[in-house]
């Protein structure tokens, strides 16, 4: 077994100007330094150089320990527009995700209630796959309920119990609840489901065989299978947390999700040229689910207008290699998806 070698981190922080020196050096073009050096001076260095490295030349590489130098022509202005770019992509994004969220929490609750004839279904084992009830998301969510200075909660606390778990009686239904919950953690019940769980009813006899998280999935939410509608939620919930935390998001390797290749009519460009296998792990596949779970919820997403603007603001995003990274594919706006 190998064993790992650790050694002291002796970087020293730079000053703005020490920046400005290094990135010049490495062969980068500055046209205004007063300008350069006051977003660095409001956005440090580390977070600025997710933007700048798509302009390294990853060809030529100096010896170690030399530092990569820049493509030649690249300028400090590209890497700003795609950082101003990139922070109207999060916003776009970022004002959607309440309606969403909430969609998530209300469809899953309604069909849950369905299901077991009351509100208190989060707190059986018997709807979860085997080993998988979420008891630590519970516990959290218990502490959050408990410590709350809602008036519904405490309303709750003076007033009720439920029947249905004796640890967790002091429990409200599931919507009072979920009012206090992160994505994160409505992302655990969505992942935990046990879609075969002998309490739900019979599965309708098509083939292949539809569950009733199934239906839920497909008439609400827009994905066809359960399965799929899990992977979107955990997308969702990975592009809402680097949106939240002011993350770069463009070029962002993400989890690409199930099932939305058969849903455009213009195919998402594929890994590498020769390849069939299609790029979803994009920003450009969110922005899909996103307008597929928008459409069937009936919620006003705005997401074409705005990628639009965005894309014409900001020439340098619109170039080829960054249009690629993004999973865009040519004429995209012209998908059925869209219309």
């Amino acid at each position: 077994m190998a064993t790992l070698s650790f050694k002291p981190y002796t970087k020293h922080p730079l000053a703005v100007p020490d920046v400005v020196a290094k990135l010049r050096a490495q062969g980068l073009l500055i046209g205004d330094v007063t300008k350069a050096s006051d977003l660095l001076g409001r956005v440090n260095y580390f977070r600025f150089r997710g933007y700048l490295y798509p302009y390294l030349d990853l060809v030529n590489i100096p010896a170690a320990p030399a530092p990569k130098n820049f493509k030649a022509g690249s300028t400090f202005e590209q890497a700003l527009e795609m950082y101003r770019f990139d922070e109207g992509l999060k916003k776009l994004i970022f004002n959607l995700m309440p309606d969403i969220e909430v969609a998530l929490r209300t469809v899953l609750d309604a069909t849950m209630c369905k299901s077991a004839g009351h509100g208190f279904w989060y707190l059986q084992p018997q709807w979860f796959s085997s080993k998988k009830h979420p008891n630590r998301i519970i516990n959290s969510l218990s502490s959050s309920f408990c410590d709350s200075s809602e008036n519904y909660a405490q309303h709750f606390q003076k007033t009720y119990f439920n029947n249905v778990s004796g640890i967790y009686k002091h429990l409200p239904p599931f919507w009072v609840l979920f009012e206090l919950s992160t994505i994160g953690q409505l992302y655990e019940f969505y992942a935990n489901l046990d879609e075969a769980a002998p309490s739900f009813p019979a599965s309708s006899p098509t083939i292949p065989c539809s569950t009733v998280l199934d239906k839920m999935a497909r008439n609400r939410m827009g994905a066809e299978k359960y399965k799929d509608l899990r992977t979107w939620v955990k997308m969702l919930r990975a592009i809402r947390n680097i949106c939240a935390h002011h993350g770069r998001l463009w070029n962002k390797n993400i989890l690409a999700p199930n099932g939305i290749t058969s849903k455009v009519s213009i195919p998402f460009p594929t890994v590498h040229p020769g390849s069939s296998a299609p790029k979803t792990n994009t920003v450009y596949a969110a922005l899909v689910v996103l307008r597929l779970m928008s459409k069937k919820l009936g919620i006003f997403d705005g997401i074409k207008d705005g990628l639009l603007a965005l894309l014409a603001a900001h020439p340098e995003a619109n170039k080829p290699a960054h249009l690629f990274a993004m999973g865009i594919p040519a004429n995209w706006h012209q998908d059925t998806v869209w219309l």
